[in-house]
């Protein structure tokens, strides 16, 4: 279901343009979530939290577990698993 086949171009990547600029406010357990999606795509995205409105953080997400995927980054399980849970997040902030 998830693997390298949903990549459409390795190493291709979204223009800012793609994200909208704002701030994402999340209440204690939605931080919790976003996280664990942090760490199951091996990263720190805190900072993206104050330059992201809610939407554009989804995407950019999805985005970064595409891309982490595409490079061998995190395998396809991994990339499962973020997906889940990106979408639980999604559902709590949109």
């Amino acid at each position: 279901m998830f693997g390298k086949s949903n990549i459409k171009q390795k190493g291709s990547y979204q223009s800012k343009s793609d994200y909208v600029s704002g701030e994402t406010v999340l209440s204690r357990s939605q931080y919790d979530l976003f996280k664990n999606v942090s760490e199951v795509l091996l990263d720190d995205y805190d900072s993206f939290l104050n330059q992201y409105i809610p939407e554009s953080l989804i995407r950019l997400l999805h985005h970064q577990a595409e891309a982490k995927l595409g490079y061998g980054t995190i395998g396809p399980s991994r990339y499962e698993k973020a997906f889940h849970l990106i979408e639980e997040l999604k559902t709590e902030i949109i």
